[in-house]
């Protein structure tokens, strides 16, 4: 690098070094140029999205909303392959760990024969074409830990998720989140929720209470995540925030609330960028719901 050069170089603190060096050589050689040049500010957002746990895919879309300028994810693995960030290397990032998948199961519900099995749900569900279909799950902190989850509803179609904080993992407190939720919704509790799929859970074991509430429940055949596959998905990037192993007894409600927030702010590659909320209020004006503002702003990761 010649005086001349590193003069008409802009200047830059040294952390981002390794950006100027090897913008530099790609545009003294006969390579391609790097196509992101010396955005340093760029480079800072995106890192600071993927340091809030954001993938690389969600951070490049969470940023095409604040500025024109954009990578693909593949350039953004190669920058970050190459050292230009300063705080995220490859091991930082999340990694989908391959599952087995399974046949199609034909097996009875064994667990509680009195339990609806998610055989007698509507086949239509399955399709995603009509929005107030949730799965229910519990994440779990520490195994032996008392009061160690937090509860998970997941909608089928648009993916908005809510995230509750039980007392206690059993089924009176499960109904009572219940019952604040239809406290929240009032009148419009059964159009938001219209059936409920869970597993086989202690904590979900009292479908008479639960349906009291309002909402027919289903339940799915034993060791078969998959029928809820959409909760399991949510689970994965809830795990960003609440690593397994680690206690929850300092996670509150307001922190469950957080939590929410973030993932329905969280740009889906399965709805091309958009994340859930801007699913669900594509979904609103159909719903015709008698407190229109209240549910919005229950949902909305911006308030």
């Amino acid at each position: 690098m010649t005086l001349g050069d590193f003069c008409s170089t802009p200047y830059k603190p040294h952390r981002y070094a390794a950006l100027e060096v090897a913008t530099h050589f790609a545009q003294t050689s006969k390579g391609r140029p790097l196509k992101i040049g010396y955005n340093y500010a760029y480079l800072e957002a995106l890192q600071r999205h993927i340091l809030n746990n954001y993938s690389p895919y969600a951070a490049i879309q969470k940023e095409r909303r604040n500025t024109a300028f954009s990578v693909s994810a593949p350039t953004l693995y190669r920058y970050i392959q190459m050292g230009l960030f300063t705080q995220i290397t490859y091991s930082y990032l999340p990694r989908a760990k391959k599952k087995k998948h399974k046949g199609k199961i034909h097996r009875q519900n064994k667990t509680n024969l009195n339990h609806r099995s998610i055989e007698m749900r509507c086949k239509a569900i399955m399709h995603r074409s009509d929005f107030g279909h949730w799965e229910l799950d519990s994440v779990i902190g520490k195994a032996k830990g008392h009061g160690e989850s937090v509860l998970v509803l997941t909608e089928r179609k648009t993916r908005i998720e809510i995230i509750l904080r039980p007392k206690d993992k059993t089924a009176a407190e499960t109904t009572r989140c219940l019952r604040y939720l239809k406290h929240i919704f009032g009148r419009d509790y059964n159009k938001i929720f219209k059936t409920i799929t869970c597993d086989n859970g202690s904590e979900f074991a009292d479908q008479q209470a639960f349906e009291s509430v309002g909402s027919m429940f289903f339940y799915c055949h034993p060791s078969c995540p998959s029928e809820r596959g959409s909760n399991e998905n949510a689970n994965i990037l809830i795990r960003r925030k609440l690593p397994k192993g680690q206690t929850m007894k300092k996670v509150t409600q307001k922190r469950s609330t957080h939590i929410q927030h973030w993932l329905n702010d969280y740009p889906r590659h399965i709805f091309d960028g958009k994340t859930a909320f801007e699913m669900f209020m594509q979904e609103l004006p159909a719903m015709n719901l008698h407190n229109q503002q209240r549910i919005v702003n229950f949902f909305d990761p911006h308030t």
